[in-house]
């Protein structure tokens, strides 16, 4: 019984594999054609399908990727497993009968044992421990998975507790007239209520952060390095991504990462996605008229030449800031 239920989440895993990694490549490779062609919010939604891939109960066997391909595993070993079973009174006459008497489908018995090097008469016991054995490889492999996915997915955790300890003890309530500006730029974009506005030593760059509670982060000297078109413009970048809920995408890209932590092409789409989403941030602003483009382009010139790598662990799926 355990083969007859392994079997098929195996085939089933097997294949959102191949979907979701096939997937992941078209997307790469269409990404920056759509984005020039319908603009960058469109591109930044064809991530949405590989997630649905992987979100999506398995296919029927006969849509399969893994049947198309021909690596599912065949029936005919799980039919020997369930179709023989084993009575303690047959114990003598079963090790003892050849496979093709215990199965009538001699030529598909043939086909499974003799590729793998095994004689056409084999006991019957070495069916069962040869189920037993990729029952037991199909187990380890899914128990190695899992753990690869609860540790990065601890990982994220631990470092963005770290990160917002960090926030939360640094931080400095903003002066009123950057809060003035925040809760008139809110208004703006579309958002019915302003979120905390706070400067800090910590980071070189406006950035947004907190997933329940968002937090507009900005430096320290923000107010004197940024003039007001300006700093209208990096508080527009940073609401939009609070509007847009982009600190609870970039934490879904997590997720994702996590579910298939042991495929590079997860770190690529994740590279990627977060271009993706910026410039779709970027177009949203300009399209709500937050920030002239010519505003808008210094301000990310600014924060581009005067950003410097950050020594905080920051967290990937907890922040979002002006690049």
């Amino acid at each position: 019984m355990i083969t007859e239920f392994l079997m098929p989440d195996l085939r089933s895993v097997i294949e959102m594999v191949l979907a979701v990694s096939v997937l992941i490549l078209l997307v790469l490779l269409a990404r920056k054609p759509i984005a020039r062609e319908f603009g960058p919010s469109i591109a930044y939604a064809l991530w949405l399908v590989p997630l649905a891939r992987l979100l999506l109960p398995p296919l029927p066997t006969s849509m399969s990727w893994v049947s198309l391909l021909d690596l599912a595993p065949s029936a005919a070993l799980a039919d020997v497993a369930i179709e023989s079973p084993v009575l303690p009174s047959d114990m003598p006459l079963f090790f003892g009968a050849p496979i093709a008497a215990l199965a009538p489908e001699a030529g598909a018995v043939r086909t499974v044992f003799v590729g793998h090097g095994a004689p056409m008469d084999a006991p019957a016991v070495d069916v069962l421990a040869g189920v037993g054995m990729g029952t037991a490889l199909v187990t380890t492999v899914l128990g190695v998975w899992l753990i690869g996915g609860l540790v990065v997915l601890a990982r994220n955790m631990a470092a963005q507790h770290s990160f917002m300890t960090v926030v939360q003890r640094e931080r400095t309530p903003a002066s009123s007239h950057l809060k003035t500006i925040a809760d008139q730029v809110a208004r703006q974009v579309g958002l019915p209520r302003t979120p905390q506005i706070a400067t800090s030593l910590i980071s070189n760059g406006p950035l947004v952060t907190g997933l329940f509670r968002p937090i507009v982060l900005l430096p320290a000297w923000f107010e004197a390095d940024y003039d007001d078109a300006q700093q209208r413009a990096a508080l527009a970048h940073e609401l939009t991504h609070v509007k847009r809920g982009d600190l609870w995408a970039l934490q879904l890209a997590e997720l994702f990462v996590a579910c298939i932590c042991f495929n590079p092409l997860a770190y690529l789409a994740r590279r990627a996605f977060r271009t993706d989403q910026e410039a779709a941030c970027d177009s949203d602003v300009l399209r709500c008229g937050a920030a002239s483009p010519h505003a808008y382009g210094a301000t990310l010139l600014k924060a581009v030449r005067i950003s410097v790598p950050e020594r905080l662990p920051w967290p990937r799926a907890c922040r979002s800031r002006t690049p």
